[in-house]
């Protein structure tokens, strides 16, 4: 009961990748961890509000990030695929999670029609169209995160003879935690998806790490 406290009163801050130059971020990081459970950075291209700013890849500056702290976990909000495609965003999560030591948390989500639907010229899509895109999507990023290696040809996302090695330090996988709820927070937790309500829209909250994911080897 006492530690079951102990994890809802952890906070998580965010941190927008908008520092200029990058090393602001990670003074940021650095300065946000005391007393942290989660530094988190956007996942997105762009920000409407921020468009005519600098805004940096999340995935760099998580890397970068890992290599200054040591205990403070790190993460995305919100990984979609409206430019995230499973093999390639694989990939970097196991990378990143081999950098950290198994500190890594990776937000994921149907994504909205905005920049980062229409930043490659693909076509609009509706609610359902993107839930199910969103169900297929996280079906093989899990499988991806979970064998070395896959071949799946998909409806909208295929693998052939990808390989993930040596895979991640956590296990199963990295977690997972999709902000959703209805259809799309059913997907989610077919594959052992923690489904979190919240949208993450806030810059601190708290949150419980309810699903366990420990460092193995």
């Amino acid at each position: 009961m006492i530690e079951r406290r102990k994890q809802l009163l952890a906070l998580s801050a965010l941190v927008l990748p908008d520092r200029d130059p990058p090393a602001a971020f990670i003074a940021d990081v650095h300065a946000e961890s005391a007393g942290l459970r989660t530094v988190w950075t956007y996942d997105h291209l762009s920000w409407p509000a921020l468009k005519e700013r600098p805004w940096y890849a999340s995935v760099p500056l998580l890397a970068a990030a890992a290599v200054a702290t040591t205990r403070v976990r790190l993460g995305t909000r919100v990984a979609t695929p409206n430019f995230r495609h499973p093999v390639t965003f694989a990939k970097e999560i196991m990378t990143l999670d081999r950098i950290s030591g198994g500190r890594l948390d990776v937000g994921v989500g149907a994504g909205t029609e905005g920049p980062d639907a229409t930043v490659l010229g693909d076509v609009s899509r509706d609610r359902r169209e993107r839930t199910e895109r969103f169900a297929e999507w996280i079906g093989l990023l899990d499988h991806l995160l979970t064998h070395h290696v896959t071949t799946v040809r998909g409806e909208r996302f295929s693998a052939v003879d990808a390989r993930q090695i040596p895979g991640c330090v956590q296990h199963p996988r990295v977690p997972l935690t999709v902000a959703a709820a209805g259809p799309r927070a059913a997907a989610a937790r077919e594959y052992g998806v923690l489904v979190h309500p919240d949208t993450f829209e806030v810059d601190l909250l708290a949150t419980a790490r309810l699903r366990s994911a420990e460092p193995v080897g």
